[in-house]
C-alpha cells in the first residue's frame, strides 16, 4: 500500500466522521485472499478464498456495516503466469465481492499487479 492510498482512505474515513449528529460508522474489512482457481501451496488455499469471503460477509450483515474495504492481495495468479486466467481470477472473486449488499472498495496489494497492470485491475473491478 503507498502512502498516497493512505493518505486518500484517511480522508475518506475522517470525512465519514464529519457527522453533527453523533452517528456511529461501521466497516468491515479484508486482506490478503489471494483469490485464484489452484491447488492449496503452504498455507495459501487459493480456491477457498471466496467462501471465506462470504463468511465474513455474513459477519458484516449481521453487524450491519456500511461498508467494506478491501486491503490489498485480492488475487493471485497461477502456477504459470497467465494475464488471461489472472484476470478471469480477478473477475469470479470481483463479482462475489461487489455482492456484498453494501458499498465495498479496494487498496491495491502487490500481488493484485503481479502479472497484469494497474490499469488492468483498476477496469475488471468497481472501483
Amino acid at each position: 500500500m503507498n502512502i498516497k492510498s493512505i493518505l486518500l482512505f484517511s480522508a475518506f474515513i475522517l470525512s465519514l466522521f464529519s457527522c453533527t449528529d453523533n452517528q456511529t460508522i461501521k466497516f468491515g474489512v479484508i486482506t490478503d485472499l489471494h483469490y485464484a482457481d489452484r491447488e492449496t501451496v503452504g498455507t495459501r488455499y487459493y480456491s477457498q478464498s471466496i467462501i471465506k469471503m462470504e463468511e465474513a460477509f455474513s459477519v458484516f450483515k449481521k453487524s450491519k456495516v456500511d461498508f467494506i474495504i478491501e486491503l490489498g492481495d485480492f488475487k493471485d495468479m497461477g502456477v504459470t503466469p497467465d494475464k488471461d486466467k489472472t484476470l478471469s481470477f480477478l473477475k469470479s472473486v470481483e463479482s462475489v465481492f461487489q455482492s456484498a449488499g453494501v458499498p465495498a472498495y479496494h487498496v491495491l496489494g502487490n500481488h493484485d499487479m503481479d502479472n497484469i497492470s494497474k490499469d488492468d485491475f483498476l477496469s475488471n473491478t468497481s472501483n
